[in-house]
């Protein structure tokens, strides 16, 4: 007799993932119930192009994630009049093959206008890190590490630092949507990928402003 264990229901294989929304649109979104479950499809990280456990069928296999004792978690949260912070550790839910013993995601929004994303990451052998965000506007690559997002008046400034060299890259993605007649709209990815390391600190810092993008350093 098979034993019960928790369904997956409407879960996917993206923790430590974030969703930014800003003048009235999704400028950063999450991919929506698509028919395949991919890490890929949201906004967090790729171990040796690999995602979480669980990925790649229907339904997320969150048995296989209970089994192997590797859920999600939340370490630190807390929130001030100025800014609100919290941390994610999906540490344990890439591959054991790819051998990752941290990955941790601090998440500082800086009111009124500015999130820094800190991304912990330490792997037991040489292993390619990629950074994912998706957005359904246009991604612009600019010199000094930094892009630019755009949909209608929304428009956020993204810059990023590491601890290793990063390469940008920005590719258009359409995935199937689960449900045939849903609206779908094709989003434009943006991916920093790393050489192969050990261990890497990503800073990330996002700017949003109605009319201009706000420079800031890290």
């Amino acid at each position: 007799r098979r034993p019960a264990y928790p369904g997956s229901g409407h879960c996917h294989p993206d923790a430590n993932s974030f969703t930014l929304f800003t003048e009235r649109e999704w400028i950063v979104p999450d991919a929506g119930a698509t028919l395949t479950k991919h890490t890929s499809n949201h906004n967090t990280m790729l171990v040796d192009g690999a995602g979480q456990q669980g990925e790649g069928a229907r339904w997320l296999n969150s048995e296989l994630q209970l089994r192997n004792e590797c859920n999600p978690r939340f370490v630190h949260s807390q929130s001030a009049p100025l800014f609100d912070y919290f941390v994610g550790d999906a540490s344990r839910l890439y591959r054991e093959e790819a051998g990752l013993s941290k990955f941790l995601r601090h998440f500082i929004y800086v009111r009124p206008n500015t999130i820094v994303i800190v991304d912990e990451l330490k792997s037991e052998q040489p292993t390619t890190f990629e950074w994912l965000l998706h957005s359904p506007g246009n991604i612009a690559i600019e010199p000094d590490a930094h892009a630019q997002l755009h949909i209608n008046e929304a428009c956020i400034g993204v810059k990023w630092s590491g601890s290793s060299p990063l390469t940008p890259t920005t590719e258009t993605m359409t995935v199937e949507a689960e449900y045939p007649n849903e609206d779908w709209r094709a989003l434009n990815t943006l991916s920093l990928k790393s050489g192969r390391t050990n261990r890497m600190w990503i800073a990330t810092v996002m700017a949003t402003s109605k009319e201009t993008m706000k420079q800031v350093a890290l």
